[in-house]
């Protein structure tokens, strides 16, 4: 894989690509036609499959599946290996592709987010995945000796995962990641709303895997309604609710399990006593990381009402130092996602919302909006009820923290992420205890996600199941259970039939104790 520079355009994998030079503007008007016309070359390029083609993908994994039979770790870390390989050589022009996609991201943001994450799940399936995948002894009740129990690992299949555009290589490789390690063959569906990462990484995946092994496509709605139908063993999904329980009502017309990843509005809480400069700060980092459009970005945060000006405050001189060059913030990937996000901050103000503009927009760049807060919207409001995804944030002021901790524990949006922000050990414990999420970081926000010895899923109406790490694993295997009977069993004084013997064997296991 090779790149040529040429002023502002990159020429790669057989397109060229209009690179945004932040620090000139715009570009000319040549240049942005130019840009229009190969991101719609890059997604035929990289897309069209047809329903027979996604089928046929399907079956040949399939077929090569059955016949490889029992693969040990030797031929699993060798895929590992070749992608590892293949994101760490090819890592700068990933990150270009990830950059043109979203109007020039920060090239050291993809690192961060999206490569850092993928190569440390690799890594950490490359040192422990060859014991999690040994057969383990449990142990058995005494009446059962000497026979063994066992829990074997074993992979499930063909693994489908369903990728993101938000984060389109962290959401597409790590669950395949996960699914290597565990010994499955994997088809990748990726996402049509980042074109030249899709094109990119369709390709790079063609040269370092025979399409058996893993494979990926791109499409538009009907290609995703197709690959959902497909009778895979495992089905990974990350994004809406809406499209999730789609996706589930395809594949529960062949019993596919899912393992859904569905976002939602994560909450904040900023306790009485706690650091709000230092709260500040994390939340706006969270929030500003890929213009909010993270699946586990701060949507709400909850103030105390005598602590909301200095709280505003806070959030703005924290922007100041965060943000000395606007026009160098990520962008939203498209006008559709800047008119909702517009959209959400228009109706809540036409609704009598006090909005507060916490960075200011960069100048004649609609895909940078500014970030505002909106205090206290109507609950009818749809930035109270929809996830943001983008840069807003919905404060919610409350006067008791205990009524407050009440009121998150019966949420009927289950958050994906709780962010609590305290300096009580008692209340951060019982919190982590009682209030329902995915996942929980304490005085800090995102970071749980970061860490691949944790899992990472959600729970309710925020999805189901989770992969990262030892959880993903088992995730992606069927985790067999197996009795291992002894020639010297004594069961057999419990055939039928029943014998004195027997009778007294059997009073003695119901005795009461």
């Amino acid at each position: 894989m090779s790149a040529k520079c040429n002023g502002n355009r990159i020429v790669k994998h057989g397109v060229c690509s209009y690179v945004r030079n932040r620090s000139k503007g715009q570009g000319s008007e040549k240049q942005k036609n130019h840009f229009t016309l190969c991101r719609s070359v890059s997604l035929v390029k990289a897309g069209t499959i047809s329903q027979k083609g996604l089928l046929a993908l399907f079956e040949s994994q399939r077929d090569a599946f059955l016949a490889a039979g029992k693969e040990g770790w030797p031929q699993r870390k060798d895929r590992l290996i070749r992608l590892r390989r293949l994101v760490s050589d090819n890592a700068m022009h990933l990150a270009h592709a990830v950059s043109e996609d979203f109007h020039g991201k920060a090239l050291e943001e993809v690192f961060l987010a999206e490569i850092s994450q993928i190569l440390s799940e690799i890594d950490l399936m490359l040192s422990m995945g060859c014991r999690w995948s040994r057969a383990r002894r449990v142990p058995t009740p005494w009446t059962f000796f000497p026979a063994r129990s066992f829990l074997c690992p074993a992979p499930r299949g063909l693994v489908g995962v369903i990728g993101a555009w938000n984060y389109p290589l962290a959401v597409s490789l790590t669950p395949a990641v996960d699914a290597l390690a565990a010994g499955n063959r994997v088809l990748i569906k990726l996402p049509e709303r980042s074109p030249e990462t899709s094109a990119l990484l369709s390709e790079l995946i063609e040269k370092s895997f025979d399409a058996a092994e893993l494979a990926a496509v791109v499409g538009g709605p009907e290609v995703h309604q197709e690959f959902s139908r497909l009778p895979f063993n495992l089905l990974v999904y990350t994004g809406g609710g809406a499209v999730g329980q789609a996706v589930m009502r395809e594949a529960s017309e062949n019993l596919t399990p899912v393992l859904l990843e569905l976002g939602g509005k994560s909450q904040c809480l900023v306790a009485p006593g706690a650091d709000l400069s230092h709260a500040a700060r994390r939340i706006l980092v969270g929030k500003l990381l890929n213009a909010g459009q993270t699946c586990i970005a701060p949507d709400v945060v909850h103030v105390h009402r005598i602590s909301l000006e200095s709280f505003l405050q806070a959030l703005k001189t924290q922007a100041e130092e965060l943000c000395p060059d606007v026009r160098s913030l990520s962008a939203l990937i498209d006008i559709r996602q800047a008119r909702r996000i517009a959209g959400l901050v228009k109706q809540a103000v036409e609704l009598g919302t006090r909005c507060e503009q916490i960075v200011p927009a960069s100048p004649g760049d609609i895909l940078r909006p500014a970030l505002v807060a909106l205090i206290d919207p109507p609950a009818e409001s749809r930035i109270a009820q929809e996830e943001i995804f983008g840069p807003a944030l919905v404060l919610s002021l409350y006067t008791d923290i205990e009524e407050k901790i009440t009121q998150l524990r019966a949420l009927e949006q289950t958050p994906l992420a709780l962010y609590w922000f305290d300096k009580d050990q008692r209340r951060i414990e019982r919190v982590c205890q009682t209030v329902p999420c995915g996942g929980i970081t304490v005085n800090d926000t995102l970071l749980h996600y970061a860490q691949n010895r944790l899992p990472f899923g959600g729970f309710g109406s925020s999805g189901m199941g989770a992969y990262h790490g030892k959880i993903g694993f088992e995730a992606m295997s069927r985790m067999t259970p197996v009795f291992n009977q002894s020639a010297f069993s004594g069961f057999g004084l419990l055939d039928p039939p029943y014998s004195k013997t027997a009778k007294q064997v059997l009073n003695f296991f119901v005795r009461k104790k």
